[in-house]
C-alpha cells in the first residue's frame, strides 16, 4: 500500500530511522549502565550514530556539533576509545568525514575552498606533533592537541553561518564548564578523594593534587588546572554580561556565576590563572560598549557590596593566599616559583638543541623529573621546530582576525565576539607562562580552544541566520 504513496513512505522511513537508532541506544545505555559496562555505551554510540547522521539533515547535524562540548566531559573519568581516541574526538572525526562526503557530492564549491592558508598553521602545528608523537609513542597526546582543534576548525567553517550560531556554541561551552564544576563538586563532597602529594600546600584547594572517585567515574585534578578553567568561564560570564537585550534577571545569574568562579580563583591561589583572568576581562570590557546602563549599575552595586563586607568576605580566604599574591608586589625573582621556571625553560632549550623535531610530551618528566608547568615548553618538546613555528602562526592569525574585526564590530548592535576572542588569547598567552594545562588537560584543553576558534570564526559573520539549504545532506 505505501509503494502507491512514496510520499508517506519516506516520511515513515524519516521518523522511523532516527527513533529506531535513538531507542536502541537508549536501551543499550540502560543495559550497559546496570551491568556496570559504561564504557561500551561510547563505542556502540559512535558506530549506530554514522548511519544516523549521514540521514539527517544539516539541522540536525549543527546539533550534534553543539553536543561536542558536553560530549567532552566524558574525558574527566578517562572514557576512551581504542587507541587511546577520546569520545568527542571520535564524533568530531564522524562529522568532518560526513561534511566532506557532502562537499565531494556538490562539488568543492568556491566557498568550501576559501582560505586555505587559514589551515596552514593549524596544519604545521599537527605535523610537529604527529612526527614527535610517532618517534615517542605518544599518539594520545596528539588525538588531545592539536589534532582535535584541526576538525574543530574545520567543523566551525561549516557549521557557523551567522553570530546567532556562535551564541549557541558558546552557550553550550559555558553549559559544560559549568557541569564540569558541577562534576568536580559532586566527587568531592559524595564520592571518595585521595590526596596525591605530600609535599603540596594543604591550605590551597586541590594544592596537593587529588585523585577524585565517584561509583565508576574517576578524576584527577590539580589547583591551577581548576583555576584555568574557571578563569575560562569568568571571561565567557562577562562576555555575555556586556551584551545588550539581556534581561537583568539573567545578568544576576551570569554574575553569580562569576563569582563562584572568582571565588575558586582565590581559593586555588592560581596566581597566574587569576592575573590572565584579570587582564583578559578588563579588555574584554574596555573594547566592547561602553553605554549599557544596566551593567554599569550591576557592576556599581558589586563594588558597594564588596566594600561593606570586605571583612567578612577575606575571611573566607585563607591568609596564605592573600600571602602568595602579595609576594607579586616585591622583586619577580623573589617569587616562590619564579626561579623554578627560568630552570625550566634552560632545560626544554636544551632538550630542543638536541631534539629539533620533538623531544615529546613527557620529556622533562622523564629524564629530569621536572614537570612542564609552562604552555611554551610543552609546545617546543611536543611539537618541535614544525609545531612551533605553527603554534606562532596560529597565534599570530587569531589576534590579527580580532584586532582587524574588532572596529566593525563596536559600530554594530550584536555580539562581539572579536573582543571575546581576544580577551581568551590574552588569557591563554598569559596563563601559559604559569601552566600547560590548556594544551595538556583535555577537558580544559577542549573548552579553551573551542572557544577561540569558535570567536575567530563568528569575528566576521553576519548577524542574522542565513540557510543551510546548501548544504543539506
Amino acid at each position: 500500500m505505501l509503494d502507491n504513496h512514496p510520499h508517506v513512505r519516506a516520511r515513515l522511513f524519516d521518523v522511523f530511522l532516527p527513533a529506531s537508532i535513538v531507542l536502541a541506544l537508549a536501551v543499550f545505555a540502560g543495559f550497559s549502565a546496570a551491568l556496570g559496562k559504561v564504557t561500551y555505551i561510547v563505542p556502540v554510540f559512535i558506530v549506530l550514530s554514522i548511519p544516523l547522521l549521514l540521514h539527517l539533515g544539516q539541522q540536525l547535524r549543527f546539533l550534534a556539533f553543539l553536543s561536542l562540548p558536553i560530549l567532552a566531559l566524558f574525558q574527566m573519568p578517562g572514557l576512551h576509545l581504542p587507541l587511546g581516541i577520546p569520545p568527542v574526538m571520535a564524533v568530531m572525526g564522524m562529522l568532518a568525514v560526513i561534511e566532506a562526503y557532502f562537499w565531494w557530492n556538490r562539488g568543492i564549491t568556491a566557498a568550501a575552498a576559501a582560505q586555505p592558508l587559514d589551515y596552514l598553521p593549524l596544519l604545521l602545528l599537527t605535523l610537529g606533533g604527529l612526527i614527535s608523537g610517532l618517534r615517542n609513542g605518544e599518539l594520545i597526546r596528539w588525538f588531545i592537541f592539536p589534532f582535535m582543534f584541526l576538525l574543530w576548525f574545520f567543523l566551525a567553517k561549516n557549521f557557523l553561518r551567522s553570530k546567532r550560531d556562535a551564541l549557541r556554541v558558546f552557550q553550550s561551552i559555558f553549559i559544560s564548564i559549568l557541569g564540569y564544576f558541577l562534576i568536580v563538586t559532586l566527587m568531592r563532597f559524595i564520592g571518595h578523594s585521595e590526596t596525591l602529594n605530600l609535599y603540596g600546600a594543604d591550605w590551597r584547594l586541590f594544592g596537593r593534587g587529588e585523585q577524585l572517585s565517584l561509583g565508576p567515574i574517576s578524576y584527577t585534578i590539580w589547583s591551577i588546572e581548576f583555576g584555568t578553567i574557571a578563569g575560562i568561564g569568568s571571561l565567557i560570564a562577562v562576555f555575555f554580561m556586556l551584551q545588550k537585550g539581556l534581561s537583568f534577571f539573567w545578568r544576576g545569574v551570569l554574575l553569580a556565576c562569576l563569582g563562584i568562579f572568582i571565588y575558586i580563583l582565590a581559593m586555588v591561589a592560581a596566581r597566574g590563572a587569576t592575573i590572565a583572568t584579570a587582564i583578559g576581562a578588563i579588555g574584554l570590557v574596555t573594547v566592547t560598549r561602553r553605554d549599557n546602563f544596566r551593567v554599569g549599575i550591576l557592576l556599581a552595586l558589586v563594588g558597594v557590596f564588596l566594600i561593606i563586607f570586605q571583612d567578612t568576605l577575606l575571611a573566607l580566604i585563607p591568609s596564605q593566599t592573600i600571602q602568595r599574591f602579595l609576594e607579586l608586589q616585591g622583586d619577580p625573582s623573589q617569587v616562590s616559583t619564579f626561579q623554578y621556571r627560568i630552570n625550566l625553560m634552560k632545560v626544554t632549550l636544551q632538550g630542543f638543541s638536541g631534539h629539533p623535531f620533538g623531544a615529546g610530551y613527557n620529556y622533562l618528566w622523564s629524564v629530569y623529573g621536572l614537570d612542564e608547568s609552562i604552555m611554551y615548553s610543552s609546545i617546543l618538546n611536543g611539537t618541535g621546530l614544525i609545531g612551533a613555528i605553527g603554534f606562532v602562526l596560529w597565534m599570530t592569525q587569531l589576534a590579527v582576525r580580532f584586532i582587524i574585526n574588532l572596529p566593525s564590530q563596536l559600530s554594530k548592535r550584536g555580539w562581539n565576539y572579536a573582543a571575546l576572542g581576544l580577551a581568551v588569547w590574552l588569557f591563554g598567552c598569559l596563563n601559559g607562562l604559569v601552566s600547560s594545562s590548556i594544551l595538556l588537560e583535555p577537558v580544559i584543553s577542549f573548552m579553551f580552544w573551542t572557544t577561540l576558534i569558535t570567536a575567530y570564526q563568528a569575528a566576521h559573520l553576519p548577524n542574522v541566520e542565513n540557510t543551510r539549504a546548501s548544504n543539506q545532506g
